[in-house]
């Protein structure tokens, strides 16, 4: 029989366009019994030293019964919304930014 997981995808906290801090996510997550909490916070509001500090905390607080993932949303250059999150992503290079949108990805 396939495993099930209960979470939440697209939290976003004050380290971008959100209300809250990460690790009041997580305490909240964790008490309603979630495997998984997974933040999409907006590129486009995010710095790479923020994007790390979320990286770091959901390594700390993740283990066999709970993972929490770093991630972010953004637009490409059609202006496509995208998110994605995971314990391996990493911040995008300059050369992946737009050069008609900036604060957009190619």
């Amino acid at each position: 029989m396939p495993q099930c997981y209960v979470g939440l995808i697209g939290a976003r906290s004050a380290l971008s366009s959100g209300k809250g801090q990460p690790e009041q996510f997580i305490q909240e997550a964790k008490k309603a019994g979630y495997h998984f909490l997974a933040f999409t916070e907006e590129l486009s509001h995010l710095t790479p030293e923020k994007f790390q500090q979320l990286q770091e905390l959901c390594a700390k607080v993740s283990d066999p019964s709970f993972k929490a993932y770093a991630g972010f949303t953004y637009l490409d250059e059609s202006g496509n919304a995208w998110a994605t999150f995971g314990p391996t992503l990493k911040w995008p290079d300059n050369n992946w930014r737009s050069e008609k949108y900036p604060d957009r990805l190619v």
